[in-house]
């Protein structure tokens, strides 16, 4: 099953905050990393200063900002304020005329606290009543399969479905890609089995009421549409409203601002879908208009 989101989205912590560097400081999410690395590159030629951000999971991300050993986390899971070990008669049902191999599936997961491992569980508990009640949803849950193997980060997990004979895994698009991976289409909301696109992911946030919940945490997890892609999220950015270093926090800001006006094509090479300009500036004017600087 592979994630597909939106970049990026603010939230908020409160209080203080890191010294100043002449890097910007991140840590957390590993599905938004390929694009923060290409915005990074370009932003450094452009301004001359650069951002470090560690690629350590969403769950170590908001550790770091908790910690104030970064500048800003990245998390995949709002934030608030199937077994698959089988090859069943379910599973031959929906792929009509296709045979499907007699071999063990083996689950590959996030061994580490993840986003992405969020997004999906939320999704699974969503269309699943039994895996609310067995298995629930969080960054790091347990997996009711006869064979599994956990991965570090997205990289980790793409490695081991492509190694392991029978696997099958869940990992952010631009992954799948990168690896020339197989992919599965999914049934959505409206009942339609889709492929993972950039229609398909845009179908999924067009709805999204992004300001009806504090700090935007808004789940698109088997989101209404007939083209819409169901396991889509967004990528949420963590700052201080009261930073104790205002020119770190300022500089975040201006990453992310230049981001929102110039990396939009970069986003798309990526299979990234880029906020809408109406979007963005509701976020400057409601979002970072609450940092005090």
């Amino acid at each position: 099953m592979k994630l597909k989101s939106l970049l990026a989205v603010v939230g908020f912590g409160a209080a203080a905050l890191t010294a100043f560097a002449a890097d910007i400081t991140g840590a957390g999410a590993t599905f938004p990393y390929p694009i923060y690395a290409k915005w990074a590159e370009a932003y450094k030629k452009q301004t001359g200063n650069g951002l470090n951000y560690q690629s350590i999971g969403s769950s170590g991300g908001l550790k770091q900002i908790r910690a104030k050993t970064v500048t800003f986390g990245a998390s995949d899971a709002p934030v608030k304020g199937e077994e698959l070990d089988k090859d069943d008669a379910k599973l031959a049902a929906l792929n009509p005329g296709k045979k499907l191999p007699d071999e063990a599936i083996t689950v590959v997961h996030r061994a580490d606290g993840s986003g992405t491992t969020f997004n999906f569980t939320d999704y699974l508990s969503t269309i699943s009543k039994d895996w609310t009640d067995k298995v629930g949803k969080g960054a790091a849950v347990k997996w009711p399969a006869a064979s599994s193997v956990g991965g570090k980060g997205n990289e980790g997990v793409a490695a081991n479905v492509n190694r392991v004979k029978g696997a099958i895994g869940y990992v952010e698009y631009a992954y799948v890609k990168k690896n020339n991976m197989n992919f599965l289409q999914l049934q959505n909301a409206d009942g339609k089995f889709v492929s993972p696109d950039d229609l398909t992911f845009a179908a999924a946030a067009a709805g999204a009421d992004w300001f009806s919940v504090p700090g935007m945490g808004v789940s698109m997890v088997n989101a209404k549409g007939a083209t819409s892609w169901p396991i889509s999220t967004a990528s949420f950015i963590l700052m201080y409203k009261e930073p104790a270093d205002k020119a770190a926090s300022q500089e975040v800001i201006k990453f992310f601002d230049w981001a929102f006006k110039n990396g939009k094509q970069m986003a798309s090479e990526l299979d990234y879908v880029p906020l809408p300009d109406a979007l963005t500036a509701q976020i400057r004017q409601k979002v970072w208009s609450q940092i005090k600087h």
